[in-house]
């Protein structure tokens, strides 16, 4: 009898335990799906709870298949299916992992830096063919590209809502041809100018990060000792030797520029400016204006909504963008402009467009070269550093470091 009641109460504890945890496990799942509403856009949250319902529904009817190596091999499917479905969710609404192939943002990103892109915080783009989805495009992309990424800017993408809007200083991922790195100075309706190096918006500085590199010339008058100096701040820069050699030209970011001019064995040290130069070609192409990339603008950033007079200045200014990224043929004959044949005094842009710039100023195809660039041809923001190696070594120092 004793035993029998021992086994009683055991079994009761045991039966409150398995409760308890079945309590504790239901709560947990009712935090997250709060936090997802929360703090996440609605599709998110419907599609976590579709991916849910599907999981149970098909564990459901396995249960129903009496053959056991039957519901053996659809569980084994199911679990395969389900980690399919959640990677390929994953890359296409949450993140993604792109390449750094060059030094235009050093020494923010470096070449050969492995980056995760937030999809989430602007709202992903869902894909305009099926052979643009994630793991498809792997196996499609290499034998046809004329049905890929080419074809995308033929129209307007949909995005779905992110959590936030894209915000001057955001390091994002884009695509104009190909899919490049760069950092977001200026957004629609702002008024972008460079005067001597320095980039104004609406008519203030905006530094960005202390990451963003130039050309200096600087006056040694110790070669030994401000050799020495730059190992022992870890300054790594090609160095131009100008003018017999006491003056030297180096590419150093803005936090460096402060250590180096610290230094005793500098006499001077300036921003190099480039001049004017037929050659240069930069946006927009416009001949009447000799911007350099250091004396840019001013030019005000196409809003959605926003109206201009149709003249030569704004057709200099704009031309492109409304062919390229408007879709719209504007032609001029006698003075005046036409669309379709149709006398046309006034045009209202229907795009958000953004201004991006390279970290490294003197090395970066940026908008000084190809122009706005359309709000919806932004993929996502750069998150962090996955993973960054620098002569075949690991470095751990940026192992999944912020970006900022």
């Amino acid at each position: 009898m004793i035993n029998s009641k021992n086994r009683y109460n055991n079994d009761f504890k045991l039966s409150l335990k398995l409760r308890k945890i079945r309590i504790n496990k239901r709560g947990l799942v009712f935090l997250i799906l709060l936090t997802i509403v929360f703090f996440f856009p609605f599709w998110f949250f419907v599609l976590i709870n579709l991916v849910i319902l599907l999981f149970y529904a098909s564990k459901y009817l396995i249960r129903k298949i009496k053959n056991l190596k039957v519901r053996f091999l659809f569980n084994s499917s199911q679990f395969i299916l389900f980690i399919y479905i959640i990677c390929f969710s994953f890359r296409l609404f949450c993140f993604e992992i792109y390449f750094i192939p060059s030094s235009s943002m050093a020494n923010t990103l470096y070449p050969k830096d492995i980056i995760v892109v937030n999809k989430l915080k602007y709202g992903p783009r869902l894909p305009k063919y099926i052979l643009e989805t994630p793991l498809l495009r792997i196996f499609f992309n290499k034998r046809d590209r004329s049905n890929g990424i080419s074809k995308q800017n033929n129209g307007k993408l949909k995005r779905l809502p992110g959590i936030s809007s894209i915000n001057r200083g955001d390091i994002v991922v884009f695509e104009n041809s190909k899919v490049i790195v760069k950092r977001c100075v200026a957004i629609a309706g702002d008024t972008l100018k460079i005067v001597n190096g320095k980039v104004y918006i609406n008519d203030s500085v905006e530094r960005f990060s202390n990451n963003i590199k130039n050309n200096y010339t600087l006056r040694i008058n110790n070669p030994l000792i401000f050799y020495k100096a730059l190992d022992s701040l870890k300054i790594e820069s090609n160095i131009l030797s100008v003018n017999r050699n006491k003056w030297k030209q180096l590419n150093l970011s803005n936090i460096e520029v402060v250590h180096v001019n610290k230094l005793r064995c500098i006499d001077s040290l300036e921003l190099k400016l480039m001049d004017f130069s037929v050659n240069t070609n930069l946006f927009p192409w416009a001949k009447d204006h000799p911007w350099t990339l250091d004396n840019y603008g001013p030019i005000v950033l196409p809003k959605k909504g926003m109206e201009i007079q149709l003249n030569d200045d704004t057709f200099q200014f704009y031309g492109y963008t409304l062919k390229k990224h408007e879709k719209v043929e504007i032609y001029k004959e006698n003075g005046l402009f036409y669309k379709e044949g149709k006398l046309l005094e006034t045009y209202t842009f229907r795009r958000n467009y953004l201004f991006m710039l390279g970290d490294n100023r003197k090395e970066s195809m940026d908008s000084r070269y190809i122009g706005f660039v359309p709000e919806e041809n932004v993929i996502g923001e750069v998150s962090c550093v996955l993973f960054s190696t620098k002569d075949q070594h690991f470095q751990w120092s940026r192992f999944f470091k912020k970006v900022e």
